[in-house]
């Protein structure tokens, strides 16, 4: 099942009926109102990349095996800003603007870890969307899981369209492990027609 996300029940993410799904596939938007960039993985400096510049916006697209409470608590642990060299400003909760959420949890037995199976279609699927509009910055340091998005162009209509687009990429995974399900497809081809 597809679900979308919004800002507006975030409080729901952490401890809402979401958090209790165990495996699937998500995409959020990100949009940063201050000057300062969001960055991630707080512990090393070396590993600390820039998820969503400053004054800009990310879409970051991804799987979850092991639960989206847990997968969440990584992102609210992770996410921060630097205002200074010693503080963090954590930046999860006032970063994020929506997204779906495909629960893989229930009617993909059949698929051996259908997150890790279909997150390459989804991601690949999310990419072509946002690169045929041309809503990615270009200059992007590469970092291909967290996709920096020029502002301008993510408008309300784009919004919408990704919406119906991302529900049909769902039908099109649902598709593919019914097919993976079916004892002998090739006996079975008018079930695919």
């Amino acid at each position: 099942m597809l679900y979308e996300l919004t800002p507006s029940a975030d409080s729901q993410l952490l401890s809402g009926v979401h958090s209790r799904r165990r495996r699937g596939l998500y995409v959020f938007l990100f949009e940063n109102q201050t000057e300062l960039d969001v960055y991630d993985n707080p512990r090393t400096d070396k590993r600390r990349k820039v998820v969503v510049p400053g004054g800009g916006a990310s879409l970051k697209p991804g799987k979850f095996e092991q639960g989206f409470r847990v997968r969440l608590d990584s992102y609210n642990k992770h996410m921060h800003r630097r205002p200074n060299a010693s503080s963090l400003e954590f930046a999860f909760f006032d970063t994020f603007r929506g997204g779906f959420l495909l629960d893989l949890s229930e009617s993909f037995d059949d698929v051996p870890n259908p997150p890790k199976v279909f997150e390459p279609y989804w991601i690949e699927c999310i990419n072509a969307f946002a690169g045929r509009r041309s809503l990615f910055v270009e200059d992007q340091k590469h970092r291909p899981e967290w996709r920096h998005l020029r502002v301008a162009s993510w408008t309300p209509e784009v919004r919408a369209l990704f919406g119906l687009y991302i529900a049909q990429v769902a039908d099109q995974i649902r598709a593919m492990a019914t097919f993976a399900s079916i004892p002998n497809p090739s006996s079975n081809v008018a079930l695919l027609k």
